[in-house]
């Protein structure tokens, strides 16, 4: 979330669609950064834009691009989204992150299963 910064009525408002709204892009895993993190500059990304501080949570999606390129797209089968989620929900692409820290060391992010 940009403006509002609510991740947890981000989550709830997943939860309350369910897990069957999801079919293209599902969300999977709650991230939690342990340390800042910058964007991988192989891949083009732009560093003032993927700059993030420790303490910043994530919800990882996996599934089809098609469903994950915009708010609009990802709450495309959900019913009463609140314009808030459709305007301000950011998504960032995990080929623009240090991956193998996220996932494989603990020391750089945790993660827990996303809370259906």
């Amino acid at each position: 979330m940009n403006k509002s910064k609510d991740f947890n009525s981000l989550v709830s408002v997943i939860r309350m669609q369910g897990e069957a709204r999801f079919e293209e892009a599902t969300p999977v895993v709650v991230i939690t950064l342990n340390k800042p993190i910058r964007g991988n500059l192989l891949y083009q990304c732009d560093p003032s834009k993927y700059h993030f501080k420790a303490g910043e949570q994530f919800v990882y999606i996996s599934g089809e691009r098609s469903g994950q390129r915009s708010a609009w797209d990802f709450f495309e089968n959900c019913e009463g989204i609140d314009d808030l989620y459709l305007e301000d929900l950011e998504i960032y692409f995990a080929e623009c992150f240090p991956v193998e820290e996220i996932f494989e060391n603990p020391e750089f992010a945790t993660y827990e299963d996303f809370p259906w």
